[in-house]
């Protein structure tokens, strides 16, 4: 799976699509249906009604996990996150977020840069949408997190 083409229709999929729709469309793209393990939820984070998860792999063969989030028969947000191994491949992150990163940038126009622990994020506003994108090196792995919040539900 290509993630700028994923970053795109989710970014589409996400004021205009129908949870249905989109569950469908991930398992049009090859996505495996895994069973929902609530991340989330807790602290600042808003209630959502149901979630959705799916894993499936980069064009480059990393293991990632899409994650569809439900509130009032809405697509309150989805998103996915693309696992590497520790250390060894900081770069590969490094280069992942710096492209997920210029693609919002072309969707939304400048971002606003946060760093929130250990994570550097880079967060972005449109009409629509919100969006943001993370990355996260430890010891254990290298993540790079995309999501896209409905504005319905993040105004």
């Amino acid at each position: 799976m290509n993630i700028l083409k994923l970053t795109d229709a989710t970014i589409a999929s996400v004021p205009n699509d129908s949870v249905a729709t989109l569950i469908q469309k991930c398992k049009a793209w090859g996505m495996q249906s895994q069973p929902f393990q609530d991340s989330v939820s807790g602290g600042d984070f808003p209630s959502f009604d149901c979630g959705y998860h799916f894993k499936f792999n980069t064009d480059e063969g990393q293991v990632s996990f899409f994650e569809i989030l439900e509130k009032d028969d809405a697509i309150m947000q989805a998103g996915f996150q693309v696992l590497f191994p520790p250390a060894l491949f900081a770069s590969k992150s490094k280069g992942c977020f710096e492209r997920l990163s210029r693609q919002l940038t072309v969707y939304y126009g400048t971002g606003t840069p946060m760093k929130a622990g250990p994570a550097f994020l880079m967060n972005f506003k449109g009409s629509e949408s919100v969006g943001y994108v993370s990355r996260l090196d430890t010891l254990s792995r290298n993540v790079v997190t995309i999501r896209i919040g409905n504005m319905d539900f993040w105004s």
